[in-house]
């Protein structure tokens, strides 16, 4: 009697996960797959000029234009984000 597995061809673990197994001259890390989407943060921390630290929720789509903000020490514009503490508090509130 045979086995289930004796009918079929063997294959190594590299072809069986797609992964590649690297050899003793190889750069095994650049073989490696990467990922082809990108997250944003959901929040975003700064000091002001006045030293306060705030964390503010940012939605996806407006990413860009809060780091923009960040870089351009524009904290008036910053400010008018919804506080990420309090966005916390809601949705505790509403999950209870």
């Amino acid at each position: 009697m045979t086995s289930p597995t004796s009918d079929r061809a063997s294959s190594t673990p590299s072809e069986t996960t797609n992964i590649p197994v690297p050899g003793p001259n190889t750069n095994w890390l650049a073989n490696i797959p990467r990922p082809t989407r990108s997250v944003f943060p959901n929040a975003i921390g700064y000091c002001g000029d006045d030293g306060v630290e705030r964390h503010k929720y940012i939605a996806q789509a407006m990413y860009e234009t809060a780091s923009r903000h960040l870089a351009e020490k524009n904290w008036a514009e910053l400010d008018k984000l919804p506080d990420y503490s309090e966005l916390s508090i809601c949705l505790a509130e509403i999950s209870h």
